[in-house]
């Protein structure tokens, strides 16, 4: 029987660089993450990109590496932040025929969790 793997968010670090190229040079997914059209990567302009929103952050968004048995395997973002509310979405909705994908239009699955459906590991 297979054991349950734990999963950690993480705030990325210089490390999780060749992870996070890998994942925005992608050209299979392209098309579920971006609006443009599919096009070469190449690491200098990945490079370049990420050293801009580190030096100019989206407001209300934070972005976490999703760790699996210890290693990395992608990426979360949290948006719509409200401090006030105590509240940011990651969202989970099923958007059907929402996204053109290589020709053909497909679902979008958004996912969310509820304050009181969350723990922090131990608390369970």
């Amino acid at each position: 029987m297979p054991q349950p793997t734990d999963v950690v968010l993480r705030p990325p670090t210089d490390e999780d660089g060749d992870l996070l190229f890998a994942l925005a040079a992608d050209l299979s997914t392209w098309e579920e993450r971006r609006a443009e059209a599919p096009a070469p990567l190449s690491r200098a302009a990945f490079e370049a990109r990420r050293r801009r929103g580190e030096s100019e952050p989206t407001a209300g968004e934070a972005r976490f590496i999703v760790d699996a048995g210890g290693a990395a395997v992608g990426t979360v973002t949290l948006f719509g932040s409200d401090p006030l509310a105590r509240h940011a979405e990651v969202g989970v909705a099923r958007l059907r025929e929402h996204a053109w994908v290589r020709g053909a239009y497909e679902d979008v699955v958004l996912m969310g969790l509820l304050r009181d459906e969350w723990a922090p590991t131990g608390d369970r």
